[in-house]
């Protein structure tokens, strides 16, 4: 039985069944030899109906620029596969080119992609979470929208601007990287135009500012990265770790000025693991051989400053919260009277 048959069969043992009155799950798989419900995603997403379920699978090729029109969810593969350790089988990701969400995919979850390009959202209550994003997320170019959510995401690129939210009200980025390696004084991390929000538990890396309008600025790691002071306007920026420059700017008592830890003086990046793991998102937990570090404690109510903070911590690989088979072993033949003997190792994903 191919291996994505069967992952497809732990997700549905494990979720209650294929479907149900209102819902049903589809595979998608363009792999040549397979016998999924569709090879082609857009072909899934125009078939499906408002409450589907579409299981993207892993792929060589990719599955090219999609639409999202409907109120449906799409999981991935996570990426980084190779990694991280019992993640999946097949280390191949499920990868897209670039995503629009027109006004119509209100309501749409996307979870555990690549995306290899850019992603813009016209639709309100869009979550996008658990993907690698290298391009650059629009959010409200088309008009205004609401209750954006962008959440346990790896965005890393050279871009004028990572996230640029037009007019997004109710906006919420948590959990995530965000690192823009643009060397110009005019690139932004996040550019927020119009609107309000939360701003929760990130990392900022690269030189680039960020500009914020309405929003709560709390339990972030800013490394180099600042806060436009003049382009930004009534923000409650608190209890996040930040160099000097920043800092200063503010002046909430709550913020933590990295720039005077000892430890980061002598080595910037023993703040994380980037000395214990050779993990891409690994490396941006906290340094677990300094036990002392703030930034364990000085988050909002005591919590941990940073993308792996509150109970809704980044996940290694982004993997999303289905079922995966991360060991599977077939023996190299069998008889008609003993069949086959297979080894299959699973687990449910948070």
């Amino acid at each position: 039985m191919a291996l994505a048959r069967l992952a497809l069969i732990l997700a549905i043992s494990l979720s209650g069944g294929l479907s149900s009155a209102f819902a049903a799950k589809y595979r998608v798989n363009n792999t040549p030899g397979t016998s999924p419900a569709y090879a082609n995603l857009q072909t899934a997403i125009n078939s499906v109906s408002t409450g589907d379920t579409l299981i993207v699978e892993h792929s060589e090729t990719g599955y090219g620029s999609i639409t999202i029109n409907k109120d449906i969810s799409l999981y991935g593969t996570g990426y980084f596969l190779a990694d991280n350790p019992n993640n999946h089988k097949d280390l191949r990701t499920a990868k897209v080119t670039g995503v629009t969400f027109t006004a119509q995919g209100s309501g749409a979850l996307f979870s555990g992609f690549e995306v290899l390009g850019n992603i813009t959202v016209n639709a309100s209550s869009v979550d996008i979470e658990r993907c690698r994003i290298v391009g650059t997320v629009t959010v409200g170019s088309g008009g205004s929208i609401a209750n954006f959510k962008l959440r346990q995401c790896f965005i890393e690129a050279n871009q004028s601007i990572l996230v640029d939210l037009v007019n997004a009200g109710n906006y919420k980025i948590s959990n995530c990287l965000l690192k823009n390696d643009n060397p110009l004084n005019s690139a932004h991390i996040v550019r927020h135009t119009t609107g309000s929000g939360v701003v929760l538990n990130n990392v900022f890396f690269g030189a680039p500012k960020s500009t914020f309008k309405n929003s709560t600025i709390q339990d972030n790691y800013f490394r180099d990265a600042i806060i436009d002071i003049a382009g930004s306007s009534g923000n409650t920026v608190r209890h996040n770790a930040a160099n000097s420059a920043m800092l200063n700017a503010f002046g909430n008592p709550t913020n933590l000025n990295v720039s005077l830890l000892p430890f980061y003086l002598a080595n910037q990046d023993s703040v994380f693991s980037f000395n214990q793991t050779a993990s891409r998102d690994g490396r941006y937990d906290l340094n677990p051989t300094w036990p002392t570090n703030p930034l364990r404690v000085s988050g909002f109510g005591g919590g941990e400053i940073g993308m792996y903070g509150t109970s809704y911590s980044y996940v290694l690989s982004g993997l999303p919260s289905i079922p995966s088979i991360y060991d599977y072993v077939s023996a190299p033949q069998g008889t008609p009277n003993t069949g086959v003997n297979v080894t299959v190792k699973g687990k449910g994903n948070k």
